[in-house]
């Protein structure tokens, strides 16, 4: 069977002549041309894998040294946990330090409000004839614009005019207003509008600020929170208004064990994703996508020498150990143990200047760091290598082209040859059986 194709701009005759399937025979040919091609391409596939699992692993020790740059400081050993015995009085530690300490809430804080003794229509104009209205707000004053005078546009002047007070106007059973104006913070501060006799006469309420007393200080603040006493911020409510309160600050062992559990949690993840990128699969007798870089191995190697304190002593004591599997184990009992103990001692061993944190902090900073580090050269290396890669494969897209279309311009070539000779042995056999016929019938 002849079959006609066409690649590209060459059109080929498949079989026309020859009765061979040449668009099959180059087609084989075209898939042996490709194999260093498709070398090329399995390797970029391989490349493209490690590069993700390579990233990944970066990524995850550049949030891990992130971690140990926090846990390296003896402070970051030391939490606290701060307790009231009061429902009206809520404390937290805003950093290191704080002590216990008894405290008395005098007062909490308001905000001022003043309100008018006449209720208007809305249509009554209430400023006085001549007399501008001003809002003292603070030790500021300001002079409103009141448009119609009525108690609708002094309201809007005052809400509109960014002055830190609202005005609300309340209407009455009968629909008259009176006008209320309070401050939109608490605290001590003066409040008057004048030049508004038409709403009556004004009756103010004070602001004040919050007090406590502590020992012999009176603190004040302008909200119900104060934050003058070193390392502690405390908030108090109507409810305490009159009592005593006691603050206590202890140490937190539940935040430290937990601390140094999350270290040794995310330290074997980084270890276990290593070992799943370079480990050697007996079954398909392959090597993991990471088998070959060194970067990942100089990193398993150490992070776990890492444990290993510099004098030859170990963090057994504080609950850290290694195991046969070359992983870190957690010991929660001997770490509180240690802590009860001698809280110091655990902080300098493991967020001391060559403590634990600091050690494996080091040792991430060398593997991923964004300029310097092992992993991040290991990932911009293989970033070249597959630009290389595809680049290469463009380079053979190419090749194949121009290599089909030699293929199919010469098999084309040689049906067309092949039919013109078919042509012309037909016409030599028909010549030939005429004359043969012609002497026959001459006999």
């Amino acid at each position: 069977m002849s079959t006609i194709s066409s690649t590209g701009s060459t059109s080929s005759i498949s079989g026309l002549a020859s009765g061979l399937d040449t668009a099959s025979i180059i087609s084989q040919l075209m898939q042996l041309e490709a194999i260093p091609q498709n070398r090329l391409k399995a390797q970029l596939s391989s490349e493209q894998t490690a590069l993700t699992s390579l990233q990944s692993l970066n990524a995850k020790v550049a949030s891990f040294a992130i971690q140990a740059k926090a846990a390296a400081t003896a402070a970051s050993w030391a939490p606290t946990q701060v307790t009231s015995s009061l429902a009206g009085v809520a404390v937290s530690a805003t950093g290191t330090g704080g002590a216990s300490l008894d405290l008395h809430v005098q007062q909490v804080a308001s905000a001022a409000r003043v309100s008018f003794g006449t209720t208007v229509r809305s249509s009554d104009v209430v400023v006085t004839t001549g007399v501008p209205a001003q809002l003292t707000v603070g030790g500021t004053t300001s002079t409103l614009t009141t448009g119609d005078g009525t108690i609708g546009s002094i309201a809007a002047a005052i809400n509109n005019g960014g002055y830190g007070v609202t005005a609300t106007t309340i209407t009455q059973a009968d629909g008259t207003q009176r006008l209320l104006i309070q401050s939109s913070t608490t605290g001590a501060q003066a409040l008057s509008l004048t030049g508004v006799d038409g709403l009556g006469t004004a009756t103010t309420t004070a602001g004040q600020d919050a007090q406590i007393v502590v020992g012999s200080d009176t603190l004040s603040s302008p909200t119900n929170t104060f934050s003058a006493v070193s390392g502690l911020s405390i908030t108090v409510s109507a409810a305490a208004v009159g009592q005593d309160a006691h603050v206590a600050v202890t140490n937190d062992p539940t935040a430290a064990r937990a601390q140094a559990k999350s270290l040794v949690d995310n330290l074997n993840a980084i270890l276990d994703q290593a070992d799943a990128g370079t480990a050697y699969n007996a079954a398909s007798k392959t090597q993991g996508p990471l088998g070959d870089d060194g970067a990942v191995g100089s990193l398993q190697t150490a992070l776990f020498r890492s444990v290993f304190p510099t004098d030859g002593t170990t963090l057994a004591s504080v609950g850290i150990q290694t195991d046969r599997y070359g992983r870190l184990t957690f010991d929660p009992a001997a770490f509180d143990k240690a802590y009860q103990g001698d809280p110091g001692s655990v902080a300098k061993a493991l967020g001391g200047p060559t403590g634990f944190a600091a050690r494996i902090q080091t040792v991430a900073d060398a593997a991923s760091n964004s300029v310097s580090g092992s992993l991040t050269a290991s990932v911009t290396s293989r970033n070249s290598e597959i630009r290389r890669t595809q680049a290469g494969i463009a380079d053979w897209d190419v090749r194949l082209q121009l290599k089909q279309q030699t293929l199919t311009t010469t098999y084309t070539a040689l049906e067309t040859a092949l039919s013109k000779l078919n042509s012309q042995s037909s016409w030599l056999t028909s010549q030939l059986n005429s004359l043969n016929g012609t002497s026959s019938s001459s006999k």
